[in-house]
This record gives structure tokens, C-alpha cells and sequence, in this order.
């Protein structure tokens, strides 16, 4: 598609606009249904808007939120640094800078996760109930209110040192 004039050029730029602000709008909403929000989007494009410049704009989307999920790595925050990631490539699958980097986010959080855990119940089992109660607490901390079975099994074990701690 060619522009010929400037009033095309300032249609395309209104519309990678518009784009970018569902984009983020979206993406501050994103929680657990990120995929649905997404989906929404996607279907809500018809034929005739998903041209090239709309794939254009999710590549660049995409790259943004690459380089914003690699800023909060950085500074160890990773369950942001995964949405964000997660999001890029929801936008744009073939962002292999993305993929790699979220397969490895993942896997310093499992490993962040599980050495934590392994803490508090070492120090459960030497009854140190406070110390316990701190290090599954800071486990909740880093999963960032993500729930699930070992979020659960952390809440149990919490609530049970916290009952230990009563009794002495």
C-alpha cells in the first residue's frame, strides 16, 4: 500500500496510535486472561484493518515490550518481566529474542521459587517457625500473587508455622 498524501500519513499514524493505547490499555488490565484479551483484540481486527501496517505495529509493539520485560529483569523482577514477555509474544510469535528470553525468566523463577521453599521448610524442620514464615513469605513475594497448587501449599505451611509459633 502506498501513502500519497499527508492526510494518509496522518490516518496510518492515528491508527498505530489507537493500536498501541488498546495495546497498553490491555496490557495494564492483563492478569490471569491475558490470552483472551488478546484474542479479543485479534477478532475485533477485521480483514480489511489487518493489513500490513497493523502487523508492522504488533512487531513494534512486540519489541517494546522485549526491551521493558529485559529492563525489569535486570533489576530481578521477574514475574513482570514474564508478562511482559509473555505479551510480546502474544503480539509477535516469531520474537526469538522474546521466547528465549521468557524461557529463561521462567526458569530463574522455578529455581528462585524452589531453593526458597526448600528454606522455610528446612527451617520448619528445625523449628524455626519464624524464619519459615519469612522464607514462604518472600516466596509469595517473588510469585507476585500468581495462585496455583504451590501457592496454596505455601499458604497451608504458612498458616501452620504461624499455629506452631502459638503453641510455644
Amino acid at each position: 500500500m502506498q501513502i500519497k498524501t499527508g492526510k494518509s500519513k496522518r490516518m496510518k499514524l492515528i491508527l498505530v496510535i489507537l493500536l498501541f493505547l488498546m495495546v497498553t490499555i490491555l496490557f495494564v488490565s492483563f492478569s490471569r486472561n491475558k490470552t483472551k484479551k488478546i484474542e479479543a483484540v485479534v477478532n475485533e481486527t477485521d480483514e480489511a484493518t489487518a493489513t500490513a501496517e497493523t502487523a508492522s505495529s504488533f512487531k513494534l509493539l512486540s519489541r517494546i515490550l522485549y526491551n521493558e520485560g529485559w529492563e525489569t529483569y535486570q533489576v530481578s523482577q521477574l514475574s513482570p518481566s514474564i508478562a511482559k514477555w509473555e505479551l510480546a509474544l502474544e503480539l509477535w510469535p516469531s520474537n526469538s529474542a522474546a521466547r528465549v528470553k521468557l524461557d529463561t525468566a521462567k526458569k530463574d523463577l522455578k529455581d528462585i521459587v524452589e531453593s526458597g521453599y526448600a528454606r522455610g521448610l528446612a527451617s520448619f524442620q528445625s523449628l524455626h517457625y519464624a524464619r519459615a514464615i519469612r522464607e514462604w513469605e518472600a516466596v509469595l513475594a517473588i510469585l507476585g500473587g500468581a495462585q496455583g497448587e504451590q501457592y496454596n501449599k505455601i499458604i497451608l505451611n504458612i498458616n501452620e508455622a504461624k499455629s506452631r509459633l502459638k503453641e510455644f
